[in-house]
């Protein structure tokens, strides 16, 4: 059966993203890495999880000039084992996140809006225009038209 790996956080940067650039088959690549705080309440009591991100190409270059820390961010991606072992001998592994999107959120309180991807997309196309009424006589407060009632 196929396996699904997929995984959406929203939190807060734990410090400024980190960017470097890598070398794959002869074409450097940029990558930012991220610290994502995500806080999850359970009635009085409040649980942090600490995830490190791993975004790719022209978003790890949008992360690293528009995010520092604090930011809020919508993280969307896969998780990712890394595995190695410690020089004393003993194994150790981590999951972290590869970002497929970052999605940029403005800061409780801030009165900006954030012009975010999912934002454009609402925003775009033609809008429907309201459906015209159909002409006839209104019916007034009080009055029942029996044509109307759908039973």
């Amino acid at each position: 059966m196929p396996g699904y790996n997929r995984v959406i956080e929203v939190g807060n940067l734990t410090r400024d993203p980190k960017l470097k650039w890598v070398d794959i088959r002869g074409e450097q690549k940029a990558v930012a890495n991220l610290g994502l705080a995500v806080n999850t309440k359970f009635g009085r009591r409040e649980d942090t999880l600490f995830i490190d991100v791993e975004v790719w190409g022209k978003q790890a270059e949008n992360c690293k000039e528009y995010l520092s820390k604090g930011s809020l961010a919508l993280v969307e991606g896969r998780l990712k084992l890394d595995s190695w072992e410690t020089d004393d001998g003993s194994k150790r592994n981590k999951i972290s996140i590869v970002a497929d999107k970052v999605t940029f959120l403005p800061k409780p309180g801030d009165s900006r809006r954030s012009s975010g991807p999912a934002e454009q997309e609402e925003n775009e196309g033609p809008q429907e225009a309201p459906p015209e009424e159909e002409p006839g006589e209104a019916v007034g407060e009080g009055e029942r038209d029996d044509e109307d009632v759908p039973f």
